[in-house]
């Protein structure tokens, strides 16, 4: 199967375009694609903060590309391929350079089965509305072929109800009651990483600058996780 990846072609200069958003052999290698990482755990809660930011910024290329290389990383089979799947269904029939530079170094990690799926569609692309075996597919609108259900465990309960929590009442509408919530659970444990991540998300896509000063001023003296995160949400709101 890895001869459908090889790269055959002379290399032209092409200009950017929708199809060919970068030059796919300027492409970095994983390792120099994907932040630094204080402690393993945090690749999992990154791979899920991405795959959030995706179903809210599907054009995100970048985005799109950090997922696929995280879930090859951490050898998650099933949340590679539904990375892979989503980069498809905004690519269609596009960018077959970037899609075999992409999967090069990584399609050696799918199962028989996403691998020839991946094959058939490696020219025209997914559609959204197809029969896709995964769920873990952001972006398919489709019914997955796939029955078993998959389940994420946390160490703390509490967080993992937090978290759960907060995003049934964010796909409700309610904004300020997912917001009270983080803000609660990050105060308890200034660590969590994905906490972090939803509500500065929260904090960005909502406008609420007050409100990350104010959580800011609360959360002064703690050890904070992904200060890169929380410097970038300051950015944001000193340039808005």
């Amino acid at each position: 199967m890895g001869s459908i990846f090889a790269n055959n072609s002379a290399a032209v200069d092409r200009q950017i375009s929708d199809e060919y958003p970068f030059d796919p052999s300027l492409l970095p290698a994983i390792k120099n694609l994907l932040p630094k990482f204080s402690h393993p755990a945090q690749r999992k809660a990154y791979a899920d903060f991405l795959a959030r930011k995706i179903k809210r910024n599907p054009r995100d290329l970048l985005s799109h590309i950090q997922r696929i290389y995280l879930n090859y990383v951490l050898k998650n089979e099933d949340a590679y391929f539904g990375a892979v799947v989503d980069l498809f269904i905004i690519l269609g029939s596009k960018g077959l350079d970037l899609k075999k530079s992409i999967l090069r170094p990584t399609y050696d990690l799918l199962e028989d089965e996403h691998a020839s799926f991946i094959k058939n569609h490696l020219r025209s692309g997914i559609n959204a509305t197809q029969l896709i075996p995964t769920n873990e597919s952001r972006l398919s609108k489709g019914i997955s072929s796939k029955t078993d259900i998959v389940t994420r465990e946390f160490a703390d309960g509490q967080i993992y109800n937090s978290l759960s929590s907060a995003r049934e009442k964010l796909s409700l509408g309610e904004i300020e009651t997912a917001q009270i919530i983080l803000e609660t659970a990050l105060e308890e444990d200034p660590s969590d990483l994905e906490i972090a991540y939803e509500l500065l998300e929260l904090y960005q896509t909502h406008e609420m600058k007050k409100a990350f000063i104010t959580m800011t001023t609360r959360l002064t003296g703690k050890a904070l996780t992904s200060q890169e995160k929380w410097l970038e949400t300051e950015k944001y709101f000193s340039q808005s």
